[in-house]
């Protein structure tokens, strides 16, 4: 059943690059995330427990549905500017002037934000910070925080760093700025102590670029594959393993090559046993999480769980708590609600990725942020249970380019500058 699943995903993954001629359409990409996924599979051979035919049928079947939602968006709802909507009164010296107080905020207020990080931590050994903060972000997961200014600020730095990533014109000012801010970001990132944020950046930054120029670039292809392999490499050894001698370079490298086949097919795996027995894992990452959590915040007292689910054994010796996208969506909604919920991501994505295409800097961002969740829907779901980052994405990139960009200072008959 494997063979006939990997030939399936490979031929809608060519009637998707047929149909919107780029592998950066949503469809063409999630048919390509999963066709590589279960592909891995089959090369693991007996170094993972098997997955039963009808798991295997409904990550066809997702694909097919999320593909067949991108192309009604494509038939039946159509874009009405026929022109590149880049740049669209755009007033950049007063822009640029914008983002470079937004930059030395970001900047000012990082020792701010890693005093108060560590400040929650109790932590005996320094060397220890990364997986000390890494237990300490787990335990509070579920429970209400209160609204912080510098708790937000790694969130404002993230949102930084793709704004000066786009308006990278290749000028020295634009560069250097451009590579403080993702510096920037990958501080406040890697202070929470995960390894995903790191990862995640460089992805959505390869999408923002290869969305500008309307194709993948190789080169950047492989230096951000590379870049994103040495981040998580790196942070599993810092914050999973802290406590392990993992040895030398060479036995570091052979420890975890199964720890990464781990992260990348071991959801995969562990969904088996959702579809098998869906009552065996509690649904601690529901579509409605969201709701729950942003209703706790403001006064009521709904119960939330943990986000990270409990663990299952995917082979002899490996086992994960995560369990791919369908995971949020099959245990919520069943096999009808999970093919409904991916056609309509299919076909919301689209429409958000025709948008991009055509140069708006707001559709732009939101693109990078869900082609993100894309690549990474081998992990987990990345829409719903990242709807309050989105939400602030939409705030803050609106904010910038349909209200800061279109207004410049004049001067009045004194000169002096008054903001119009």
């Amino acid at each position: 059943m494997i063979y006939v699943v990997v030939l399936a995903l490979a031929m809608l993954l060519a009637l998707n690059y047929y149909w919107n001629r780029s592998l950066l359409a949503p469809a063409a990409l999630y048919a390509a995330v999963w066709c590589a996924s279960v592909a891995g599979l089959m090369f693991s051979g007996d170094t993972l427990y098997p997955v039963s035919d009808q798991t295997l049928f409904l990550y066809l079947l997702g694909a097919v549905a999320f593909t067949l939602g991108a192309i009604f968006t494509d038939v039946c709802i159509p874009i009405v500017a026929k022109r590149s909507l880049a740049n669209l009164g755009i007033r950049r010296p007063f822009f640029y002037f914008v983002l470079d107080i937004v930059l030395a905020v970001a900047l000012l207020g990082l020792p701010m934000y890693l005093k108060e990080a560590a400040g929650e931590l109790d932590m005996g050994n320094p060397a220890y910070y990364f997986a000390t903060m890494r237990q300490a972000v787990v335990e509070a997961s579920g429970q209400v925080r209160t609204f912080s200014v510098v708790r937000n600020l790694s969130i404002v730095s993230l949102l930084l760093a793709m704004a000066m990533h786009y308006e990278n014109n290749g000028t020295g000012a634009r560069r250097w700025r451009a590579y403080l801010a993702i510096g920037i970001a990958l501080i406040y990132g890697v202070a929470e102590g995960t390894k995903g944020n790191a990862v995640v950046l460089v992805v959505m930054l390869l999408f923002i670029s290869w969305v500008k120029t309307g194709r993948i670039n190789p080169k950047q292809l492989i230096v951000g594959g590379t870049s994103v392999l040495a981040f998580f490499s790196v942070g599993l050894l810092l914050v999973n393993y802290a406590y392990m001698d993992t040895g030398g370079l060479v036995e570091s490298a052979r420890f975890l090559l199964p720890v990464i086949q781990n992260y990348w097919l071991g959801g995969l795996v562990a969904f088996d046993r959702i579809m098998l027995d869906p009552g065996s894992i509690e649904a601690v990452q529901s579509v409605n999480r969201f709701f729950l959590e942003t209703a706790n915040s403001v006064g009521a007292s709904f119960p939330v769980p943990s986000l990270h689910a409990e663990f299952t054994d995917i082979s002899a010796t490996m086992d994960t708590n995560v369990y791919t996208i369908y995971y949020t969506y099959f245990l919520d909604f069943g096999w009808f609600g999970t093919v409904l919920c991916l056609a309509v991501l299919g076909g919301i994505l689209t429409w958000v990725f025709r948008l991009a295409r055509r140069g708006l800097p707001v559709a732009v961002m939101l693109y990078a942020i869900a082609a993100a969740g894309i690549v990474l829907s081998f992990h987990a779901e990345h829409f719903l249970l990242a709807l309050n980052f989105i939400l602030k994405t939409i705030i803050f990139f609106s904010f910038l380019y349909l209200v800061v960009a279109r207004t410049a200072p004049v001067r009045s008959s004194a000169g002096r500058p008054i903001n119009a």
